[in-house]
């Protein structure tokens, strides 16, 4: 069961706008989570973030009447079918105003005792079970191809091109789990050691108060970018 979610979703001290976008919902027993984060440097990036979070939210709409009673890989494979039409509608927008542009997408679904991960680009999802902290997602970065010397810059991201490899992944919630997302403007003004330290810390402290020490830290390295970030405390459910 989900218990506890916290959201922010800022401009930071140095950019003008924010390309950032975070989408939060959930009903008894399910819940969809984003975080998207407009590519910077071509047109109007919070143009493709706002896009695709709105698209989301109509179709959470649509879906959440009947979610808890489909089967897991259906709703998996008709939110992974609904990111494709995304990518497909933000194209075409950016194609009619002859301009580029794209966002990343960071999803986390929670159905029942089951979990799905979906990513674009270099948005991220961590999760955290007692001391345990891991990275989910794979950045969809240069140097994360085979062979690439190159450092930074994405290779896909969401409205960018026509096709698209969407990562996803699943899994089984067995035991209390937080979930935690986030855009870039985070975790690279936040140093990896530092954040799975207060991620620990979800264990016996109030996520509101780690999730402020973590934007303090952020703040204090500059916060050159939008920050955005998402935390998803899920229970396991009684049998």
């Amino acid at each position: 069961m989900i218990q506890n979610i916290i959201s922010l979703c800022e401009t930071g001290s140095c950019r003008s706008n924010n390309q950032d976008a975070v989408f939060v919902a959930k009903i008894e027993r399910a819940g969809l989570f984003a975080v998207a984060d407009g590519m910077g440097g071509h047109y109007k990036g919070e143009l493709a973030s706002q896009t695709a979070v709105s698209l989301l939210a109509k179709w959470w709409k649509e879906i959440q009447g009947c979610i808890v009673s489909m089967t897991f890989e259906d709703v998996v494979a008709a939110l992974e079918k609904k990111v494709r039409d995304i990518n497909r509608d933000i194209y075409q927008m950016y194609y009619e105003l002859k301009q580029f542009g794209g966002t990343t997408l960071c999803l986390l679904l929670i159905h029942k005792d089951t979990y799905a991960v979906i990513n674009v680009g270099d948005s991220r999802l961590y999760q955290c079970q007692g001391w345990t902290c891991r990275l989910m997602t794979t950045d969809d970065v240069w140097k994360n191809l085979q062979g690439s010397s190159s450092e930074g810059g994405l290779t896909q991201a969401l409205g960018a091109q026509e096709s698209l490899a969407v990562h996803v992944f699943t899994g089984m919630i067995k035991k209390k789990t937080y979930f935690f997302l986030c855009s870039d403007g985070i975790y690279k003004y936040c140093e990896e050691q530092y954040l799975f330290s207060k991620l620990r810390c979800l264990m016996w402290r109030k996520g509101t108060l780690v999730a402020g020490e973590i934007r303090k830290r952020v703040y204090k390295n500059g916060a050159r970018d939008n920050l955005s970030m998402i935390f998803v405390r899920v229970d396991a459910e009684k049998d």
